[in-house]
């Protein structure tokens, strides 16, 4: 994550639950989410599907990465 103005503005706003969606459209500027990240562990063989879905927020999203 990158403290830029909109999510300095929703941590300020006590809006944190609108952060995962600014990350996930972020990718432009460098922001990446953490199923995305795990992803990326699971394709360079540190670590496994199974563990990549244990430890992400969304398991669903690592499989659809996965396939994509």
């Amino acid at each position: 994550m990158i403290a830029n103005a909109a999510i300095r503005n929703m941590i300020r706003e006590s809006k944190t639950h609108q952060i995962d969606n600014v990350i996930r459209t972020s990718s432009d500027i460098g922001m990446v989410s953490l199923e995305r990240s795990l992803v990326n562990l699971v394709r360079e063989g540190v670590i496994s599907v199974q563990k990549a879905q244990e430890y992400a927020v969304y398991p669903e999203e690592v499989l659809r990465l996965l396939k994509s």
